[in-house]
């Protein structure tokens, strides 16, 4: 069984992930993700560019040969899929272009943590899938990406209530320049 009964990852899954997931390989992904979303965020409507029809992202920088796009999440959400949160990986969602991974503008804060750790979960999730197949997912994937965010969280102090008091956003580095246009009526009801 790879997980327990809690959902967690076991002992045995997470030992088949370190295969892939390996520690210097680990070092450099947070290594990249740390020098993510370092400049004050789009400041004009050039500063985004269409990735899909409907959704506009604005390029962070590279990680895992991924392109890291800022989105707007509403858009995912009323376009593509509903319960799209916080992050997401082209080897989960197909609307997702090949080479590119998505977190919510709402999200890339230099004041906190959230986009870090949950892309740290997309890229491991997406080497698990590449390894593993899209069938791994739901038992095997995902946990596995959970394990590491969960340890990215907890050395980042996230377990700590005082640490999590200090990391609340004080004010969004990613707020879209421009007013979006309206979404018509008849789009909103698309099934």
């Amino acid at each position: 069984m790879d997980k327990d009964k809690t959902g967690q990852a076991s002992k045995q899954l997470i030992a088949e992930a370190e295969k892939i997931i390996t520690p210097s390989l680990l070092r450099q992904l947070k290594a990249d993700i740390g020098n993510l979303g370092h400049n004050t965020g789009p400041s004009h409507e050039h500063d985004w560019q269409q990735l899909v029809p409907h959704v506009k992202g604005c390029y962070l920088g590279d990680l895992d040969d991924h392109r890291v796009f800022a989105v707007d999440a509403d858009k995912v959400m009323l376009f593509y899929y509903a319960d799209f949160v916080v992050a997401g990986n082209p080897e989960i969602y197909s609307w997702i272009p090949r080479g590119q991974f998505w977190v919510d503008h709402c999200f890339v804060d230099k004041t906190t943590s959230d986009f870090r750790h949950d892309l740290l979960h997309e890229s491991v999730e997406a080497r698990m899938l590449k390894a593993w197949g899209k069938d791994s997912y739901a038992d095997r994937a995902h946990p596995a990406a959970n394990y590491f965010e969960l340890a990215y969280m907890r050395e980042l102090g996230l377990d700590k209530d005082e640490t999590a008091k200090k990391d609340k956003p004080k004010g969004m580095a990613f707020n879209l320049p421009w007013e979006p246009p309206a979404v018509p009526r008849k789009a909103q009801l698309k099934p």
